[in-house]
């Protein structure tokens, strides 16, 4: 934004009005262009990862090609027009000063005025130079960055947000690796589809008490299995070591077409009284539970009291 200059130079002062609010006006329509076209992006991979999660072998190749172009070039020419338009176009005075005054309605077309009346060379100087004078008095007070509203660049940056917020929560809440699909639906036709996967912990259950030293049965169905199944522990609540880790055992089939593991933990431990374990099958990873682990008792002190026969 050009730097402010004193009502008082009246004819410097409408110049300076009406640049600064050119380049707000510009920077509005940029800032707001590129949030609504991010946003539409981080939408579209969403949308993107998420059909390649739940689609029966992954998105197919054809649409992959095609929102790859779409992503590359329809969202980059938009990202392109966005900036280079506003840069390009020019306002006429007269029309920033209709904006200035539709926002500072107390100005009374007292810029507009001025404006008009600059082209008329019959006018006389000193005609023009009472009406510049007051117009910038009148407009000495004002905002100009005020002058344009935000309202369109504040809901797109919100839109923008919330769209990063759901894919976030998307992240952190699926079963299924992110990371793999993104690098699919942006070029690597290497990675593997993810598969239908789904894992139900039967056994235990969330913060179930066990005592430690004892064995802990771990009991799971598997729909669509695809890969080894291991269980995975984190003795101190948080870090899941690779030494903590124990393959587990297909042993029938449900009568709902699961397919059933078990894994046997032998000695139950805990660091801070709490475990957190998880099962992993192929690409597809469970909810994390809590399991409870009580030191087991024992006998610390002993009292005996002698009573003589009666």
């Amino acid at each position: 934004m050009p730097a402010k200059i004193s009502y008082k130079n009246s004819k410097a002062f409408i110049g300076y009005a009406l640049d600064a609010t050119r380049s707000r006006i510009r920077f509005v329509q940029i800032a707001s262009t590129l949030a609504a076209t991010f946003t539409l992006a981080v939408v579209i991979v969403t949308v993107l990862v998420a059909g390649d999660h739940f689609i029966s072998g992954g998105l197919p190749g054809w649409l992959l090609i095609t929102m790859r172009w779409l992503l590359a070039v329809g969202l980059g020419a938009m990202a392109a027009a966005s900036v280079v338009y506003p840069l390009i176009r020019r306002r006429s005075n007269l029309h920033t000063a209709r904006i200035i005054e539709g926002a500072n309605p107390q100005l009374h077309d007292s810029l507009t005025a001025s404006v008009q009346l600059a082209d008329d060379k019959q006018l006389p100087t000193g005609v023009l130079q009472a009406v510049r004078r007051f117009a910038a008095s009148q407009a000495g007070d004002i905002d100009f960055a005020s002058v344009i509203s935000t309202t369109r660049l504040r809901n797109c940056g919100m839109a923008f947000v919330a769209a990063v917020l759901v894919l976030t929560v998307y992240w952190m809440a699926t079963p299924k690796a992110v990371w793999p699909s993104l690098r699919r639906i942006f070029g690597n036709d290497a990675i593997a589809a993810p598969t239908l996967t789904q894992i139900s912990i039967i056994k235990p259950q969330p913060y179930e008490t066990v005592l430690a030293g004892t064995p802990v049965k771990f009991l799971v169905d598997i729909s669509r299995g695809n890969g080894p199944t291991r269980l995975e522990l984190a003795r101190d609540g948080e870090n899941y070591r690779p030494g903590d880790s124990i393959k587990m055992v297909w042993i029938a089939a449900t009568d709902s077409g699961n397919d059933r593991y078990v894994a046997y933990w032998p000695q139950a431990s805990a660091e801070n009284n709490a475990v957190r374990f998880r099962i992993l099958c192929g690409d597809a990873v469970s909810q994390q539970q809590d399991l409870i682990v009580l030191a087991e008792p024992l006998v610390r002190d002993l009292t005996a009291t002698l009573h003589w026969p009666t």
